[in-house]
């Protein structure tokens, strides 16, 4: 396994990807948020199958937020 990588050279940079991730995740709640109702009120008129990937990648961000404290690299 590689110490370093072309995205996290060292512990400070992965330190400054995780402070950063943790600054911006309100703004990405938000516009989650936003599309969710986006596509609640446009919903009769393109289908309610549009709200499942929006669901779906809510989940995998989740999965992805709280995991990335526990990986070494956040590519791995």
């Amino acid at each position: 396994m590689r110490d370093s990588d072309w995205l996290i050279r060292d512990g400070m940079d992965r330190e400054r990807m995780l402070g950063m991730d943790h600054r911006i995740r309100p703004a990405r709640n938000a516009s989650f948020a936003v599309l969710a109702l986006a596509r609640l009120a446009c919903g009769p008129w393109l289908g309610w199958w549009t709200i499942a990937p929006l669901l779906l990648s809510g989940v995998l961000f989740t999965r992805a937020e709280k995991a990335l404290p526990y990986l070494q690299r956040p590519n791995t």
